[in-house]
């Protein structure tokens, strides 16, 4: 299996994952499901084996059930946090400025990098918040917006248009976005290079 299949398979169990949660109706999630992997009929046995579970009698037109209001905003390191420094950043990349979140340890560098890949909700404060989690512990957290070449994240006034969007993303500019990101973080300084 190829990168770009790979990809496309990774998407492709989102979207289950979000018919599961209740974030999509079924119809909804087999169409998307269908256009990420380029086939006319999402079968059973297809979706058996992206991990979904069959219907229950008369769900197949069941509309997504209201995801519950969380008590507590998830955050468990905040921007401020004296001991990082963390904030938007752009990476230059083959089609135009990435934008990005980066957060990194507060003091000398060197220190090494993880770059951050968001699931198909797009860059969401939970993405911020990982890559200030890995600033805590000292490493330099990068994660680009892999919507940032149709106007980012930011601009989907909702869940199902960001998943949409990713789902429709060409996956040759997601990885070469993914590419360019790696060097941008390799040419900062003191982030040293991966090993060879």
């Amino acid at each position: 299996m190829d990168d770009t299949q790979r990809i496309k398979r990774y998407l492709a169990e989102e979207m289950v994952e979000e018919y599961e949660e209740g974030r999509m109706s079924r119809r909804q999630m087999i169409r998307t499901v269908g256009r990420i992997l380029g086939v006319a009929v999402v079968s059973p046995t297809l979706l058996a084996s992206l991990g979904c579970g069959s219907p229950e009698s008369g769900d197949e037109e069941q509309e997504a059930a209201p995801v519950p209001e969380s008590g507590t905003s998830g955050v468990t390191v905040e921007p401020d946090d004296p001991d990082i420094e963390a904030g938007e950043v752009e990476v230059p990349g083959e089609e135009g400025m990435i934008t990005a979140y980066q957060a990194r340890p507060s003091g000398e560098a060197p220190f090494a990098a993880i770059l951050l890949i968001h699931e198909n909700r797009g860059l969401t404060e939970h993405i911020r918040d990982v890559a200030r989690r890995f600033a805590k512990v000292g490493y330099v957290g990068l994660a680009p917006d892999m919507l940032s070449r149709t106007g980012g994240t930011a601009q989907f006034s909702d869940e199902a248009e960001t998943t949409t969007a990713i789902s429709e993303l060409d996956q040759g500019g997601v990885i070469s976005d993914m590419q360019s990101s790696v060097t941008w973080l390799e040419q900062q300084s003191g982030n040293p290079s991966p090993p060879a």
